[in-house]
């Protein structure tokens, strides 16, 4: 299992708890990954997260493999892009994540480059017309110094208390189809029936990832939010996951908060204007991270033409 979803083993991610949650938040622990942190996390010890890119000696970006989160609950979206990844003759594993989501893991014969994974997957993404903000990994290139993000592994505790398939999560599903996510399987199961049929072909990876096309943006132009009564009136007036949202901000990144939350107000059918008037208000009350910056309006802009394109 180690070997199967090493990716950069000098620094990982590890839950950490927050307000009598065991596994709130996450950070990054700059130490090398080892077989005991596995085993800490299969006994249910400590929550492991591993990031999927690594730098070689040339400073080449490569990617071990690929992730997509899907996190709506909506197991559509997450049967429509494990059945588009077959469809381009990839290997799709489906996990059922720690919440309501589910992560859909590739794991390449060999490493390939990260921009090729990630271009990869967005085709699949764009197959479905589902914005691509959780294909893993995230970044195409980064600098030396930093990771990425990472993304938690599965099956954590199981080594403890037995399996119950009625509550398991973070596990891997089998028999899923259109209708139904299936039923998930035990680690040593999954573990044993691995093989190189679970992998996906590098040139396949590779192939995709050359017939990608990043979709235009719209180019908005000198975009203005709603005067400060009318925002706080769209405000008061959102779906109330997404005004707890707007409230509480994210866990960790964010920059990630603002896309995230901009695509879902682009699903809720809000216009550029509104959802340009909703991301300044979040940007206020989770610390002006582009509101106290001279071009901060342009940064908010782009975020909205990702999301309306």
């Amino acid at each position: 299992m180690f070997i199967i979803f090493t990716g950069r083993i000098d620094s990982y991610g590890q839950d950490v708890p927050k307000d009598g949650d065991p596994a709130a938040g996450g950070m990054r622990v700059d130490q090398p990954l080892t077989l005991r942190h596995l085993e800490g996390h299969l006994r249910g010890e400590i929550g492991i997260g591993v990031y999927p890119t690594y730098h070689d000696a040339n400073g080449v970006l490569w990617a071990s493999w690929g992730c997509c989160d899907i996190d709506t609950g909506d197991w559509t979206e997450a049967y429509q892009l494990a059945t588009a990844l077959r469809a381009m003759g990839m290997v799709p594993h489906i996990e059922r994540s720690r919440s309501k989501g589910w992560h859909i893991w590739i794991f390449p014969e060999t490493d390939v480059e990260a921009w090729e994974m990630r271009r990869a997957l967005k085709v699949a993404y764009a197959a479905i017309e589902l914005p691509a903000k959780e294909a893993n990994p995230k970044s195409e290139q980064l600098k030396p110094g930093q990771v990425g993000n990472y993304v938690r592994l599965p099956y954590k505790g199981f080594m403890v208390g037995g399996f119950d398939e009625m509550r398991a999560r973070q596990c891997f599903m089998v028999g899923w189809d259109a209708k139904n996510e299936g039923f998930p399987i035990g680690a040593t199961d999954w573990l044993y029936e691995f093989d190189s049929s679970f992998l996906t072909n590098t040139n396949t990876i590779k192939d995709w990832a050359k017939r990608y096309v990043e979709p235009p943006r719209k180019h908005i132009v000198n975009l203005e939010g709603l005067d400060e009564p009318e925002t706080a009136a769209l405000v008061s007036k959102l779906p109330g996951d997404l005004k707890l949202f707007v409230q509480n901000g994210p866990i960790n990144d964010r920059s990630a908060g603002l896309v995230a939350l901009g695509h879902k107000l682009r699903q809720q059918k809000y216009t550029a204007k509104e959802i340009y008037s909703v991301l300044s208000v979040a940007d206020a009350v989770w610390g002006s991270k582009y509101g106290s910056r001279p071009d901060g309006d342009k940064w908010l802009i782009d975020i909205v033409e990702r999301c309306v394109q």
